[in-house]
């Protein structure tokens, strides 16, 4: 859902890149937003798809803060995602993955074998 939002995003970008049109900084926010839309375009079809884009990036964000609310809940109780949360750096997300990427740790030998699993020990 984060990378479908992602190339909304990217696609918008895109459409103001190839119409010469400088997007401001923060373009993602209420005021960029609505600048956005308050755009004018020569092309009908330009602006057609300006809305769809928008809509639709609009809608994700919708979308990703449902479940993002849902795995909150799941989350609290959780006590590896918890306990993963104690490293530095770690956040919610991050710990999430880990805990649903790893399922059951007992299955690794050792400590070594887990990070083996991620590809960051050789």
């Amino acid at each position: 859902m984060v990378c479908e939002r992602a190339r909304l995003k990217n696609a918008i970008r895109a459409l103001l890149r190839g119409l010469g049109i400088e997007a401001p900084m923060g373009l993602w926010t209420k005021a960029g937003l609505a600048w956005l839309e308050g755009l004018s375009f020569d092309q009908e079809g330009d602006a057609l798809r300006r809305d769809i884009l928008v809509e639709r990036v609009r809608r994700q964000d919708v979308l990703v803060k449902r479940v993002e609310k849902w795995l909150g809940k799941v989350a609290k109780d959780n006590l590896a995602v918890r306990l993963l949360m104690t490293i530095p750096g770690v956040g919610i997300r991050t710990a999430e993955a880990v805990v649903a990427w790893v399922d059951k740790p007992k299955r690794f030998r050792r400590n070594k074998s887990y990070g083996c699993y991620f590809g960051v020990i050789f």
